[in-house]
């Protein structure tokens, strides 16, 4: 893992994973757990919100393999560092439709996907956000 998180200020921490890892998924929840560990390394009261993979362009979310692999995994991690007294939320990405035309290619979203992307995790945070903001401190 590299150590380049703890040059940053932060509060709030937004995991969004793709599909590089789609050819290696031989200790994809280790390698998960060790971003995580890093992340609250450095601020251990810091909020982690950690997304499912969206799936791909005309795919069935829980028929793919990566799919199936990472989105199976991913919520109990989260849970796991959850109930550790961790500050993490899972945030669905597959709670809504994911039409073609949110996509540049067969996998990655296009503008339209990142705006869709960008609104689940905002509806998500947005209290944590405005709670913040409310307590004056004018650093946000």
């Amino acid at each position: 893992m590299s150590s380049s998180i703890s040059k940053y200020d932060f509060d709030i921490v937004v995991v969004f994973i793709g599909r590089n890892d789609e050819s290696n998924l031989s200790g994809i929840d280790t390698r998960y757990k060790q971003l995580l560990d890093e992340i609250f390394k450095v601020n251990p009261n810091a909020s982690v919100y950690c997304s499912d993979v969206i799936p791909k362009r005309g795919g069935n979310i829980s028929g793919e393999l990566i799919d199936s692999a990472l989105n199976y995994k991913l919520p109990k991690i989260c849970k796991e560092y959850t109930e550790s007294g961790k500050k993490t939320t899972f945030v669905k990405m597959n709670n809504v439709s994911w039409p073609s035309d949110m996509y540049g290619d067969a996998v990655h979203p296009n503008e339209k996907g990142n705006e869709q992307i960008a609104k689940i995790f905002w509806d998500a945070i947005h209290d944590e956000v405005l709670m913040i903001n409310d307590s004056g401190d004018s650093s946000y």
